[in-house]
């Protein structure tokens, strides 16, 4: 199996991922020193597999790089917050080069974070599966970030998108979620789990930027059968997207069930304890409203004497 992890951090998650199965590795990075900590991770991981770790060829491209585009079975990304360069910025060029590395391109030549989706696309052979970690925002976003994710749902490459609670993401509190991408798949509907909700809690609990709790069996065994689960997880058509301005935030379709019992049962004890709040704030106005006669008769006996 081909492997490609298209920013750092994927490049330890490949090391995990792919210990032990002697799959071919192509490992992007930003850096001379994250491509020495890449080669450790990944050569460490290997077994028998080859590997390949290239100093951000999104930069400089290496002659004939192009070539590796369209070869890969996964793809594993995960774009720095407030990602905001233009193609033309990156690739540092005047020329079509880009139009190897970026899908659709010179369409939408600012798109932050989905550079690197489209990137991904590009680099998936038919069939291929990539993983793209994105901050909630951008899946939400309006103008040309609406206009990408639009493509991406005409183009019928979008199979799931997972939301993670506020934390999830090491060092920050911004909520994320993680975007499947599939190519060449035949099912329209995208799935859509909600692990941010309530009904998430029993699956992942994250605590000050810890998890501290994770389902992770549970949580695969969902996505992969597809399972629809009230207040978690459920399909979604592309017209419901379309509908929806095409944002791809899993809270924006999936409820959270409301049990009417719990409700009616929550009300009769606010409305108790207000019964009661009120009860004690009439006795002790009458208490107050004493008070005062009583201090007015001690100040009319004292000017008496």
């Amino acid at each position: 199996m081909n492997c490609y992890g298209i920013t750092d951090d994927s490049s330890m998650t490949l090391a995990m991922l792919t210990a032990g199965k002697g799959c071919n590795i192509v490992s992007e990075t930003s850096s001379y020193y994250n491509s020495v900590l890449s080669c450790m991770f990944l050569i460490l991981a290997s077994d028998g597999g080859k590997i390949e770790v290239l100093n951000n060829p999104v930069k400089w491209l290496p002659l004939g790089q192009e070539k590796k585009m369209g070869s890969f079975d996964r793809a594993y990304a995960f774009p720095p917050l407030g990602y905001k360069e233009e193609i033309r910025q990156i690739f540092d060029c005047q020329d079509d080069t880009p139009a190897h590395f970026i899908e659709w391109y010179p369409d939408n030549l600012k798109c932050g974070e989905w550079l690197y989706a489209r990137h991904m696309v590009t680099a998936l052979k038919p069939g291929g599966i990539g993983y793209i970690l994105f901050p909630l925002g951008s899946y939400s976003r309006m103008s040309i970030y609406q206009r990408v994710r639009q493509t991406f749902i005409e183009q019928n490459l979008v199979d799931a998108v997972i939301e993670f609670p506020p934390g999830t993401i090491s060092d920050t509190l911004v909520t994320s979620a993680l975007m499947i991408i599939k190519k060449g798949r035949e099912d329209k509907d995208i799935f859509m789990v909600n692990l941010g909700g309530n009904a998430g809690k029993e699956l992942i609990q994250v605590k000050r930027g810890l998890i501290e709790h994770l389902e992770t069996d549970k949580i695969a065994k969902i996505i992969l059968a597809r399972v629809t689960q009230d207040g978690l997880s459920k399909e979604v058509t592309p017209e419901e997207i379309k509908d929806n301005g095409y944002s791809f935030s899993p809270s924006a379709y999936v409820e959270e069930e409301v049990n009417l019992d719990e409700l009616a049962e929550d009300y009769e004890k606010l409305m108790a304890r207000d019964k009661g709040l009120r009860s004690r704030y009439e006795d002790a106005c009458e208490s107050y409203e004493a008070a005062i006669i009583q201090f007015d008769h001690v100040m009319k006996t004292m000017r008496g004497i």
